[in-house]
């Protein structure tokens, strides 16, 4: 069984801060760390750690590609369907830590290129009873691309709907195992 996961790979640019800073304010921080990441390049690092054959499909920029794919590899996830794309920066998370809580700001870079023919590409080797596993961090016409290609395949399918967005029809109708988190769950249902 072959575990596809079509999604986003970021780097986190991590920072301890003592408070949020306001508007026009320099503070000091402490504690500055690079860490791989991306929700789908940590479903395919969990995947690839539990021993699953797992293929990961995304795109990387210009800085950090290298040690994205370099990551991955080293979880034992299969990174031939991670595409360099020139011209954009890879995906960014700036993540400032205030007292264990933290604010996100996320720049979406070389995961917007994530393309339906790459989607084919990799699923070309796909075969009914393989799964596919996506989240939201790519564009949302991909994530409803690659589910339908995969029920057509006969392949299970995964969704994280993470971050949460409003979702076409589509992406629901072609996920068989729709799991949210508490908050996620709170959007999507409407009860809090």
């Amino acid at each position: 069984m072959k575990i596809f996961v079509v999604g986003s790979l970021n780097m986190d640019l991590v920072i301890k801060a003592p408070f949020m800073p306001e508007n026009g304010m320099t503070i000091g921080g402490e504690g500055f760390m690079t860490n791989p990441g991306g929700k789908g390049a940590n479903q395919a690092a969990a995947i690839g750690k539990l021993g699953g054959n797992v293929r990961m499909v995304g795109c990387v920029g210009e800085a950090f590609g290298a040690e994205l794919k370099g990551a991955l590899d080293g979880y034992g996830v299969n990174t031939e369907y991670v595409k360099s794309v020139g011209g954009v920066s890879n995906g960014i998370a700036v993540i400032i830590v205030v007292d264990g809580d933290n604010r996100i700001i996320l720049d979406a870079g070389a995961n917007a290129k994530v393309s339906e023919s790459l989607v084919d590409e990799a699923l070309k080797e796909a075969e009914a009873g393989d799964y596919l596993v996506s989240q939201l961090e790519i564009d949302l016409s991909i994530v409803e691309y690659a589910l339908k290609k995969a029920k057509e395949k006969g392949m299970v399918t995964l969704l994280n709907p993470a971050p949460a967005a409003k979702l076409s029809e589509g992406i629901f109708a072609n996920s068989d195992y729709f799991i949210p988190n508490q908050s996620e769950a709170e959007f999507y249902t409407g009860i809090y």
